[in-house]
């Protein structure tokens, strides 16, 4: 297939003839080239929210698995079309590193313009017309907690933002921990400082409030191998951070009761 041909006419003079069908094919091949150009364009900027529980009732469905798993639960109110919105999720919520850290805790994205029974969830966190990020806890009673990457000077790194939802992650199982300690379920305590540490086995504090928790139940039931436990996680707070003035403080006062502890 020709664009042009050339023909003699009559006079004996040779004139092009366009190939009028040839060249309609390639303005719609362009046109469809250009089409499908903007459109993988697009979607490559879009974030689709694989994994993610949908509306209403993916809602539901992420509380009853936060509930069933005691873990946090991600919920994300957006609106279309909106500046913000398109950045979080272009930028962190669509990225592979957040992607992972986040693959076993249940997330749940409400849209802002959808149904009814989406605006009253949305109104249940006192979210309106403004996009809105959380951390929850369903499994017990304990405020959401709001993040964003955009801070009033700057903008979070990628890494950054995933530190601060571990950051609240663990602060959410070490205040479920210490509630259980005061009411004096000291397994319980032990399972959320567990879980806590399982999300970064690099923090002091944990080890100190493990070394608490053991040094308690020594204590109470004159148990050596719960001295030796709580012995060994006040040393291993210190040894993250060796001005931590509580872990050596216990570390002293465990000492001190081991004679009590041994005297049965």
């Amino acid at each position: 297939m020709v664009l042009v041909d050339y023909i003699n006419n009559t006079g004996g003079k040779w004139i092009m003839k366009i190939n009028t069908e040839y060249l309609n094919r390639l303005i719609v091949t362009a046109i469809l080239s250009i089409f499908t150009t903007l459109v993988i364009s697009d979607l490559a900027l879009s974030f689709e929210f694989t994994g993610w529980g949908h509306g209403a009732t993916g809602y539901e469905l992420a509380v009853i698995d936060a509930q069933k798993g005691e873990l946090p639960m991600i919920l994300y109110f957006h609106i279309d079309s909106n500046d913000s919105c398109e950045r979080l999720e272009n930028e962190y919520l669509g990225v592979y590193e957040l992607d992972e850290f986040l693959i076993n805790v249940p997330k749940s994205e409400i849209n802002l313009g959808g149904t009814e029974f989406e605006k009253a969830i949305a109104t249940q966190y006192k979210v309106e017309n403004d996009p809105a990020l959380f951390v929850i806890f369903p499994a017990w009673e304990s405020e959401p907690q709001g993040v964003t990457p955009f801070l009033e000077d700057r903008d979070m790194t990628l890494n950054e933002f995933i530190n601060n939802i571990r950051d609240i992650f663990i602060l959410g199982y070490n205040n479920k921990a210490n509630t259980c300690f005061e009411e004096e379920e000291y397994d319980k305590a032990l399972k959320y400082l567990e879980t806590a540490k399982g999300f970064d086995p690099n923090r002091a504090y944990t080890y100190y409030a493990i070394g608490a928790v053991y040094h308690n139940i020594a204590v109470e039931k004159k148990d050596s191998e719960s001295v030796k436990k709580a012995e060994e996680n006040y040393l291993k707070a210190l040894k993250i951070d060796p001005n931590y003035k509580d872990s050596q403080e216990g570390l002293d006062t465990l000492r001190k009761d081991i004679d009590k502890i041994n005297a049965r």
